[in-house]
């Protein structure tokens, strides 16, 4: 279970990224066509923005935790160590793509 759940865990930020993006775009969409927009789309739209900030949220405590783990992981080399740490705090500008890459390569060998 905590294998699966450490899964979910790493494309979990990308996920609600992507998610209150593609609504945000949408709802532009409708607005800017002229459609008429009430409440509920207000209220939508505030909701997506929660999304991608809890999103954001998530992908930055994940990225502290990864990068502790990294650090404390005496299977990796310190070469190795300073890639994955590197790779974490500056690929984590890209919606938390690296997160998913991680949990991958590293920890899904660590868990095994």
């Amino acid at each position: 279970m905590k294998k699966t759940l450490s899964c979910i865990l790493s494309f979990l930020p990308t996920a609600m990224i992507l998610l209150g993006m593609i609504t945000l775009i949408i709802i532009t969409g409708l607005q800017s066509s002229g459609f008429d927009t009430g409440v509920f789309v207000t209220i939508l739209q505030v909701l997506a923005l929660l999304v991608e900030m809890a999103g954001c949220l998530t992908g930055f405590v994940l990225m502290i935790i990864y990068i502790v783990k990294t650090i404390k992981n005496k299977n990796l080399t310190v070469g190795m160590k300073i890639i994955w740490c590197a790779l974490l705090f500056y690929l984590s500008v890209f919606l938390f793509s690296i997160l998913p890459v991680y949990w991958f390569v590293v920890l899904r060998k660590e868990q095994a």
